[in-house]
């Protein structure tokens, strides 16, 4: 019997995202045989390359944007909206700590207080502080997020 099994699959616009657990907790719900941190699978749609997302890094709000750009080979002008735009769509979905979390991930120029003053002009309803927004160019890539890929079939045509 495999100790690790798959335990749901969700469609996801890269593909599958693919979600694992030990069959032992999945039968008998003892939080002893709970295997914990491991993150799903992603699946790629495309091409059939499969990725493992670690926990942390699929928790975060960017995940997306880095796999759009590392592995998808977007740019940074492939953005649909500035900066501000999608920090307070984050901040509207999610609330003021994913929306500082996505800026200072999107924006690492910026130090914790000045990413804590952009989130707050937004928060009012204004516009970041010009200053603040030259530090925060688009163009300057993130650092990377962990993102693994895995040997698996290469089913590209």
């Amino acid at each position: 019997m495999p100790p690790e099994v798959v335990s749901g699959v969700v469609r996801h616009e890269f593909g599958w995202l693919v979600s694992t657990q030990s069959r032992a907790w999945l039968e008998t719900g003892d939080s002893g045989h709970l295997i914990i941190g491991g993150g799903p699978i992603l699946v790629d749609g495309e091409d059939g390359s499969v990725y493992m997302i670690p926990i942390v890094t699929f928790k975060m709000d960017n995940w997306q944007d880095e796999y759009r750009r590392r592995f998808r080979k977007h740019t940074a002008s492939d953005a649909k909206a500035p900066l501000s735009a999608r920090v307070t769509q984050i901040l509207a979905a999610k609330g003021r700590l994913a929306a500082l979390r996505a800026l200072r991930l999107l924006a690492p120029a910026l130090d914790l207080k000045q990413a804590l003053t952009y989130v707050s002009t937004l928060e009012r309803g204004d516009g970041p502080p010009h200053d603040l927004v030259a530090l925060s160019d688009p163009e300057v890539p993130p650092p990377e997020l962990p993102l693994i890929q895995m040997a698996g079939p290469d089913l590209r045509p």
